[in-house]
């Protein structure tokens, strides 16, 4: 009869001594977690109210330890979004040098705002109090020089004493930064 395996770790064959399976297939022993029974002590019961109390509070622990990452996780993607949203929608300031093809001369460098808001872009210069919108930056400056042109020749077609205090500063601050090409 061939040999079989047992639940017990002892390898039996008919007619022989029993011997244990790991000397039969030539292997190494197993290895022995706990070498003396001084390890496990007597009072083993009494002790395992502390042992579940320690694990419990690690387990706690372990638990607050997750929770933070997860809130510091939260608020990365909030700061990333933010971060985005701030890129596409913060300022910018364009510098108009010319306003070809009119016949205008540029004596200091008009500062035009351009921002975002919602599906257009808007284009102001402040000093003058005169805005403009387009589909894209570059729309919406364009807007803002035909806007600049136009105001200046309306209000220096009007005597000085006829304008109101409002298109009269606007008429100074525009004189003091275009001139007609002469």
């Amino acid at each position: 009869m061939p040999a079989f395996r047992t639940k017990s770790p002892i390898l039996c064959t008919e007619g022989a001594e029993p011997i244990a399976w790991w000397e039969a297939e030539q292997c190494e022993p197993p290895i022995t977690l706990f070498p003396s029974s001084s390890f496990v002590q007597a009072d083993w019961e009494s002790a395992i109210p502390g042992l579940l109390h320690a694990f419990q509070n690690t387990l706690l622990e372990r638990l607050k330890e997750r929770s933070k990452l997860e809130i510091l996780s939260q608020e990365i993607l909030l700061l990333k979004d933010r971060v985005a949203q701030i890129e596409t929608t913060t300022p910018a300031i364009v510098p108009i040098e010319s306003l070809s093809p009119e016949p205008y001369c540029i004596y200091k460098t008009i500062h035009a705002v351009v921002r975002q808001q919602g599906n257009e872009y808007i284009a102001t210069f402040y000093d003058a109090n005169l805005s403009a919108s387009g589909d894209t930056d570059t729309e919406a400056i364009s807007n803002l020089k035909d806007i600049i042109v136009g105001t200046f020749e309306i209000l220096s077609s009007h005597e000085r004493t006829d304008l109101a205090p409002g298109p009269a500063r606007q008429l100074d601050v525009l004189e003091s930064f275009i001139r007609i090409k002469s």
